[in-house]
């Protein structure tokens, strides 16, 4: 999962965090809000709604 992604999907990615690496697949390693932090589960179904409506995604793709 991008959680970055998921994040803009479920719109609290303005919060301030800190991921586990930069790149996907990557997960929250500190979360300080302001917001609540997302729970594992709204995290999926925010990753499941961008793969629905980004079907040809492919991740990390290289730059053209």
């Amino acid at each position: 999962m991008d959680t970055i992604l998921a994040l803009m999907e479920l719109g609290v990615e303005h919060n301030e965090f800190r991921l586990t690496k930069s790149d996907a697949p990557n997960s929250i390693f500190k979360w300080i809000g302001p917001d609540p932090e997302p729970t594992q589960e709204q995290l999926e179904a925010g990753w499941a709604l961008f793969l629905e409506k980004n079907p040809d995604w492919i991740p990390n793709a290289p730059l053209p």
